[in-house]
């Protein structure tokens, strides 16, 4: 009985953890204009180029996966 429950919090971890698809970069887009939305006023150079950088990178992972529009 120990091993099934060990064995069913194992699947379930990996599931969770597996679950990153097309809606992650979505979901990451928009904690970044969240981000910037809410602290623009005070950034520094430094702080909009990490911001340009992390766009880059979401840029790079919209292209992975193919979309539509509905």
């Amino acid at each position: 009985m120990k091993s099934i429950i060990i064995g069913i919090v194992a699947l379930a971890s990996t599931m969770l953890c597996v679950c990153e698809g097309p809606q992650t970069p979505v979901k990451d887009l928009e904690k970044l204009v969240n981000k910037v939305e809410k602290n623009h006023k005070k950034y520094t150079d430094e702080d909009w180029k990490k911001v340009a950088e992390e766009y880059a990178v979401l840029k790079e992972e919209f292209y992975k996966h193919e979309y539509s529009n509905e």
